[in-house]
């Protein structure tokens, strides 16, 4: 489901920048993370983009060796089979983050679902639903805090880490870190869900195109941005049906189960992409309620799209007037 909706993505940033056809544009195509991924870079000459694309795609790889869950040899799963660590400054930098953000939304994320993760299975063929047991087992061994100090990670027995939550967060704002130290004019990275934009002047306005829930084939809508990171996440996007029922991949870290809010979807737009890509996964848990209440007792700077499963639209007062709804 995730490769259809970057096609459309890509698709609706082409209509987007129709104006500035006269402008160089090389853009660059890859597979990491489990998912493919879209660059699409504006005003450098060839050999030039063609170095940057290289080196975009080199550091995607060199992250994805970090913190994937699923490469054996990765340093987040060397963690996990370890239970403790001296880590990298990216793997414990983004874990103190992603604690962090556990800790202010109530648990509704969490980096330490991998023993869940793995339980759950969502996405893989011969999905059974867990039993009774086996998931409060794995729910009692992912509901501690993680334990971070000096630059190193202890895990209680049991723990895994998954940070499929914000790992492509993090990835975003690296890429664009990368981005803004050439000379690109702008430039759109499309990362399996989550967007990036820059534009050297700050003031391109990019129209992003955003999946309908309901209806995975057509749009919700479109974001204006001029900066920042943009993440969705939702239950279209990979699940499991079991006897008629189905189960979405993103999980409530207060049950243990698959997410069971009004919220449908979520896009949240942030300067902080690590900070977009957990609450895009926080909200789906939360519920329209409790992500509106946190939105308006934080200090935390974001702006969210809420796609109900009434098929109503929230937001945030922010983006009253940047989302506009397709007909």
């Amino acid at each position: 489901m995730k490769r259809f909706f970057l096609v459309l993505l890509s698709f609706f940033l082409l209509l987007s920048f129709g104006s500035c056809s006269q402008e160089r544009v090389c853009r660059g195509d890859f597979f990491a993370f489990d998912t493919y991924h879209t660059v699409s870079i504006y005003g450098m000459s060839e050999p030039e983009a063609d170095a940057l694309l290289s080196d975009l795609e080199a550091e995607t790889r060199a992250l994805e060796n970090v913190f994937s869950f699923y490469l054996d040899d990765s340093e987040l799963a060397r963690l996990n089979r370890e239970r403790k660590a001296l880590l990298s400054d990216p793997l414990y930098s983004a874990l103190l983050s992603a604690a962090k953000i556990k800790t202010e939304t109530n648990g509704a994320f969490s980096p330490t679902l991998g023993a869940l993760t793995s339980l759950w299975g969502v996405g893989r063929e011969g999905f059974l639903p867990p039993a009774e047991k086996e998931i409060a087992a794995a729910l009692a061994a992912s509901s501690p805090d993680l334990t971070l100090s000096g630059g190193s990670a202890s895990l209680p027995e049991g723990m895994l880490l998954d940070a499929g939550g914000f790992a492509k967060g993090v990835l975003a704002e690296r890429l664009v870190e990368k981005v803004r130290a050439s000379s690109c004019s702008r430039a759109v990275l499309s990362l399996g869900g989550n967007v990036g934009v820059y534009s050297a002047d700050g003031s391109y306005e990019f129209r992003i195109g955003i999946t309908d829930p309901h209806a995975p084939e057509k749009t919700a809508g479109y974001l204006l941005l001029r900066s920042g990171f943009l993440s969705v996440s939702g239950h279209y996007e990979r699940y499991s049906e079991y006897a008629g029922q189905r189960y979405s991949h993103i999980l409530d870290p207060r049950t243990g189960r698959p997410a069971d809010s009004d919220v449908v979807s979520a896009a949240v737009w942030s300067e902080d992409g690590l900070l977009a890509d957990a609450l895009s996964t926080a909200f789906v848990v939360m519920g329209r309620e409790e992500a509106l209440a946190f939105f308006s007792e934080t200090d935390r700077e974001f702006g969210a799209v809420l796609f109900l499963s009434d098929g109503t639209v929230a937001l945030t007062d922010n983006l009253k007037g940047s989302f506009v709804e397709t007909p």
